[in-house]
């Protein structure tokens, strides 16, 4: 590229001075550059051509351009004829061979010789020579030719490197080094790495190959602790036979008179051959030690020991001076004389330091203050000799005999006392033991040895029985007297008194009966097992005084009546309140003595017998009585059975009738069985069961249970219900009959029998006055009837006799069939249940108009004429567009409820109005003047019109009518009105349209009794800023709020808007209702967008209900019923959509409230079925609905633009539809307002 701009075109011209080089093909080439590509890189192609020679050449090649210095550019053609080697190897073993293969890298343009040469040919020969020639043409450059290679075997035994080098013309030399490893070495076997001093080792020395010529090896040692064959060196010859043949020497380990151990070098050395070097360690077994001499065990506490009777020296000579440190482990215990701490050995000998001659180490036992013995370790240490330790016990001369363990033994008995030393005695010591009573006491041993290992032991001291009550007191001493032959220090005696525990003491002897009768007495006679010697109390005491007492508190006995007759005291049985007797425990004591107990059982005068079990017993069946008795009787009892008498009887019968009880059984039950006898008659019988029991003291208790028998014929007393009538299916209005009577003769009389059936609803003022029961027995009211039988038979009200009810079915408020139960129900009998079905007959009405015809696209207009409360009149128009014109304007019938006469009005021809497409004509009645009205759109011209159509009554129909335009010069749609007849005789319509030409909503007040004129009506036109616009007009007017509701189709968003108005047309305020709910995942674009719209006021909870739909839901076209429910505010708006399954759906929505069931009735244009008409039944606020179709049964089509209203004079629903299925007239649908 070019470093600048070169505001033209340039041409570089490039060329080379060596013929070789060709750029892009060519022996010169060029390049362009320009403005546009001078800074972009450009490339060419350089190629060197093969030459006849072997060398490299250098180019120069040039870049020139006019106007431009040339730039040069150097480079080196390298030639690519080489030698090529194959085969090569690092080493080679002496007497080994290696072939190497050669070939040139490129096909030559000559013949080629390659000269090989051998740097070292007593080393390598080349195909058995130093140097050689290889011949190359260019037909067999690249065919290996092979060389040989032989490492030559040498008398040496070193390795050689040597040098291979490649020649050839015009090529630089190639040269390849190797390596020739020589054959042979010196091995060694049985060469140990240690030897101790004093001992040999044979070891075998060799040459590792057979020798080419003679050889010898030299074996010399570098210290004399390692002699080989008992010199510094030995010679080995070897010949070419014998060379790798061991041959042996021994090297020894010399003994010396140092401890060291010294480290030995052995060389091995040959002519030509490496030399081996090996090292081997002369192991000293030369060793110090420290000798102790004489005895000295033991050492009394405060003595010295200097008289040589404890010595020391050493083993070996020091070779020097070894000095002997002498310490104590326990300088409390035992101290070393400072002169014999440290004592000086040499090896001067003979000598006064000769380290073998003893010396003497003087010792001395300290007095201390604890008084046990102690074992002091003597140490003897010096460097290079393992520490010697050599033990004397100090023995102490404060150790005390201790004497301890039993305080008393009892006369007769044995205890141990335990003899031991206050601490260790060092030596063992006899110890002398003596009692100085024997009379009162003996020991089991008279001396016992104590040790150092154990100085502590047991001996037993025996009580000795003796003729008197008296304790002792004896003394036990312990003695020692010291022996030197021991140790002459001696021990402290220790002494331990024993107090011998007589065995002879006094006791109270109680003597007497075990039984008293409650209010009888009982004797009991006191003694004392011992002679007193002075008068003595015995206290005695009842441990129940309520139950025995006791006459005298204490007695005194003496010498001459302790023991043979005794004091008597009488008991005396107390009579108390319970039926149990008692174990009384009478307590004698006295000083000195244990407590005496005498146990007396009171004998019971209260007890009776105690009967338990069911009262009633089963006709044909037994029952199974338990009996025991109240209360512990202090002796055997007998209950008998004394009522009834005898024990079996007509009805009943009882066994066993006896019955045994003791003091340990008394509460323990015992059975006897009732069985009731079978009887022929139905009554329950009473007896009484009763258990008498007499005691010894002439008393006798008594127990009675009053039972009574169950007769078994009363277990199968129920109801026979006959249905006289044979079917459970009655029609509304119509009755069915049942007889009923009793199987048996009942109980009490007079015997009821109830026949009733559930309440289906409540009342509903104002609508279903009294509660409603779909079957009502005997036309009670209640639901209810009875019946009474009596204990008479074969007559009527007997209980055998049939009586006959009428069940009735009366007129319900159910559109539907209905089941039921009916239930006949007693006292003491199973309820009859039956199912009953009654049939509605309350059907879906239909009426049509046989005369006239409308558009199925417009929607009837129904009005309800209210006179003096009562409905009377319901007044219908539907749009016409036959021929566009006004004389055909109205296709309509006036219905008379209480004749139900039709007919077709005819306006006559008002000139000319055409009726737009679709519109809705609606149609009021002036009570007050007997006038209708029509507000209607009409077309005049290409402009949308409201026309105000009005009829004076006359000749009992309404013949003349007249026209008046409510807008000119601009085009209106969408007309909806409002009717405020708060006041009826002074009524105000509300038209609200949407004005096309200005694109705003126009809200117009019309009293309809008054001219049309320029004040009447009054209108407000909604155009200021951001106020909000839109079609599908309708409008309500909230009488309790006094309110104008308008709902319509925002613009754009296709959104449910409101408008909400005084009725003075102020105050007006929009609202955004789908905006204000949010998102809905379930219908198109998540918003809650409508294509119809139909306002309702809930004032029963003061709400706005716009019903509408969704034409997207859950992403099918289904037209599914939704419910906006709003505040009368238009504050709190939600939705609901009303998913039922299968879903039903349309257009054409609307809807009434029913106020006497609190329910919004939503009537549909249902276009999967079959364009039906659909009703939504649920509850105010959106939920709980149900479906019901009220057309089906009709052909195709009766569902068109239904509208509705609560007729309620009849309490019924009236919708009035355009019936295609008839041509488009008109159809009403009635049905009553049924409940739930």
């Amino acid at each position: 590229m070019l470093e600048n701009n070169p505001y033209g075109s340039v041409t570089v011209n490039i060329s080379s001075n060596v013929s070789l080089l060709t750029f892009n093909g060519q022996e010169t080439t060029s390049l362009t550059f320009d403005s546009s590509n001078y800074s972009t890189e450009q490339t060419i192609t350089i190629a060197a051509g093969i030459d006849a020679n072997s060398t490299n050449e250098q180019a120069t090649i040039s870049f020139s351009a006019d106007g431009l210095d040339t730039q040069r550019l150097s480079l080196t053609i390298t030639d690519d004829l080489t030698v090529s080697l194959s085969g090569t190897v690092t080493t080679i073993q002496e007497g080994q061979t290696v072939s190497l293969g050669v070939i040139l890298s490129k096909l030559p343009p000559i013949d080629k010789t390659v000269t090989v040469t051998s740097s070292n040919s007593s080393a390598i020969t080349i195909n058995g020579t130093s140097t050689t020639t290889l011949n190359f043409t260019p037909s067999n450059y690249n065919t290996v030719q092979t060389l040989t290679l032989l490492a030559v075997i040498d008398p040496d035994s070193t390795n050689n490197s040597v040098t291979i080098t490649f020649s050839m013309e015009g090529s630089p030399d190639l040269t390849y080094s190797l390596t020739v490893i020589d054959d042979n070495t010196i091995q060694v076997s049985n060469f140990p790495a240690n030897l101790l001093e004093g001992t040999s080792q044979t070891i075998g020395v060799r040459f590792s190959k057979a020798l080419l010529t003679n050889n010898s090896i030299v074996v010399t040692s570098n210290n004399p602790a390692i002699t080989i064959n008992g010199g510094a060196s030995a010679t080995l010859n070897y010949t070419t036979v014998n060379g790798t043949a061991d041959q042996l020497l021994t090297i020894q380990s010399e003994i010396d008179v140092n401890l060291a151990s010294e480290s030995v070098v052995i060389n091995f050395t040959g002519t030509g051959i490496a030399p081996l070097i090996l090292n081997i360690t002369a192991t000293d077994k030369d060793t110090q030690n420290i000798v102790i001499t004489g005895s000295v065990p033991t050492l009394d506490e405060g003595l010295t020991e200097n008289t040589g009777k404890l010595k020391v020296a050493l083993a070996q000579d020091p070779g020097g001076t070894a000095i002997v440190t002498v310490t104590s482990s326990d300088t409390d215990a035992l101290t070393i004389d400072p002169a014999t701490t440290f004592i000086t050995f040499d090896n001067v000998c003979p000598g006064v330091n000769c380290w073998s001659t003893p010396k003497n180490v003087n010792i001395t036992a300290l007095e201390d203050s604890n008084e046990t013995s102690e074992t002091v370790n003597v140490i003897f240490n010096t460097p290079g000799a393992p520490i010697q330790i050599y033990n004397v016990i100090t023995v102490d001369n404060d150790t005390r005999i201790i004497i301890d363990g039993a305080s008393n033994v009892n006369e007769g008995g044995t205890n141990t006392i335990t003899v031991s030393l206050s601490g260790n005695p060092g030596v063992a010591r006899d110890i002398n033991l003596t009692s100085n009573n024997t009379l009162a006491a003996t020991l089991s041993n008279s001396t016992v040895t104590l040790t150092p290992s154990n100085y502590s032991q047991n001996i037993v001291i025996t009580g000795v029985e003796d003729a008197n009550i008296i304790n002792e007191t004896v003394t036990v001493t312990g003695s020692y007297t010291a022996t030197c032959a021991i140790t002459c220090t001696g021990l402290t005696t220790g002494t331990r008194g024993v107090n011998t525990v007589d065995n002879d003491s006094q006791s109270i002897i109680l003597s007497g009966g075990a039984k008293i009768n409650e209010g009888g007495t009982l004797t009991l006679n006191v003694k004392l097992a011992q002679d007193p010697s002075t008068p003595y109390t015995v206290n005695l005491s009842s441990g129940t005084p309520g139950s025995v007492g006791v006459s005298s508190a204490s007695v005194i006995l003496n010498s001459s009546n302790y023991n043979t007759t005794g004091v008597n005291v009488t008991l005396t049985g107390v009579e108390d309140s319970n039926e149990s007797s008692e174990i009384v425990v009478i307590t004698a004591s006295g000083t000195g003595v244990n407590n005496v107990t005498h146990s007396v059982t009171t004998i019971e005068n209260d007890t009776k017998p105690v009967i338990s079990g069911s009262a009633s017993v089963a006709e044909g069946g037994f029952t199974v009585l338990t009996v025991k008795l109240s209360g512990n009787p202090g002796e055997n009892r007998t209950v008998n059975l004394t009522s009834p008498n005898p024990a079996s009887t007509t009805n009943y019968s009882i066994s066993p009738t006896t019955f045994n009880f003791s003091p340990s059984n008394y509460d323990a039950t015992q059975t006897f069985i009732v069985t009731g006898i079978q009887d022929t008659n139905v009554a329950n019988e009473n007896f009484n069961v009763t258990l008498s029991m007499s005691g010894s003291g002439g008393e006798t208790t008594t127990a009675t249970l009053g039972m009574n028998t169950v007769d078994d014929d009363l277990s199968d007393f129920g109801l026979i219900v006959t249905n006289v009538s044979e079917t459970t299916t009655v029609n509304e209005g119509s009755s069915l009959q049942f007889k009923v009577r009793l199987n048996f003769e009942p109980l009490s009389s007079p015997y009821t029998v109830t026949i009733s059936s559930p309440q289906t609803s409540p009342a509903v003022p104002g609508y279903v006055n009294n509660p409603t029961y779909v079957i009502d027995p005997a036309n009670s009211g209640v639901g209810s009837t009875t019946l009474a039988f009596t204990s008479c038979t074969g007559s009527s009200g007997c209980w055998d006799t049939d009586q006959t009810v009428t069940i009735n079915a009366p007129e319900n408020y159910y559109i539907d069939d209905k089941t039921t139960t009916l239930t006949f129900s007693g006292i003491g009998v199973t309820s009859k249940v039956f199912n009953i079905t009654v049939k509605d007959n309350d059907p879906i009405e239909h009426r049509s108009v046989d005369a006239g015809r409308g558009s199925s696209s417009s929607s009837p207009s129904v009005y309800a004429s209210a006179e003096a409360g009562n409905y009377k009149y319901i007044y219908t128009s539907m749009s016409w567009t036959g021929n566009g014109k006004v004389n055909n304007l109205q296709s309509s019938f006036v219905y008379n409820i209480s004749g139900g006469d039709s007919f077709t009005m005819n306006p006559g021809d008002l000139g000319g109005y055409e009726n737009q497409s679709g519109s809705l004509s609606t149609i009021y009645y002036l009570e007050s003047t007997s006038r209708l009205v029509i507000l209607s759109n009409t077309s005049i011209g290409n402009e949308g019109n409201i026309t105000f159509f009005k009829s004076d009554f006359s000749g009992g129909w309404w013949p003349f009518w007249s026209a008046d335009n409510l807008i000119s010069g601009e085009n209106h749609t969408n007309l909806s009105t409002a009717l405020d007849d708060t006041d009826v005789n002074n009524k105000r319509i509300f038209a609200t349209t949407l004005n096309l030409t200005l694109g705003v909503h126009e809200i117009r007040k019309i009293d309809p009794y008054q001219n049309i004129s320029a004040s009447n009506p009054s209108m407000l036109r909604l155009n200021s800023p951001g106020v909000l616009v839109g079609d599908l007009i309708n409008s309500i007017v909230d009488k309790v709020n006094q309110k104008l509701i308008i709902s319509f189709r925002c613009n754009s968003t296709s959104n449910l808007c409101m408008h909400r108005c005084n009725l003075d047309l102020t105050g007006c305020s929009d609202t955004n209702i789908s905006e204000q709910i949010g998102a809905d995942p379930n219908i198109s674009g998540n918003k809650h967008t409508i294509i119809e719209n139909k306002p309702i006021y809930d004032s029963i909870n003061n709400k706005i209900i716009i019903l509408s739909n969704s034409e997207n839901y859950q992403g099918v076209t289904q037209f599914v019923p939704k419910v906006f429910v709003c505040n009368s505010d238009i504050s709190g708006c939600y939705a609901k959509i009303i998913q039922l399954q299968p879903i039903r759906s349309g257009t054409g929505i609307t809807g009434v409230i029913d106020p006497y069931n609190k329910k919004l009735l939503i009537l549909t244009h249902n276009i999967p079925d079959e364009d039906s008409l659909g009703l939504f039944r649920c509850d105010l606020d959106g939920n709980n609905c149900t479906y019901r179709n009220l057309s089906r049964w009709l052909i195709y089509g009766a569902g068109f633009q239904p509208v509705a209203y609560i007729d309620h004079n009849e309490k019924k629903l009236k919708i009035v539809t355009v019936n295609k299925t008839y041509g488009s007239t008109l159809s009403m649908f009635s049905m009553m307002l049924y409940i739930d």
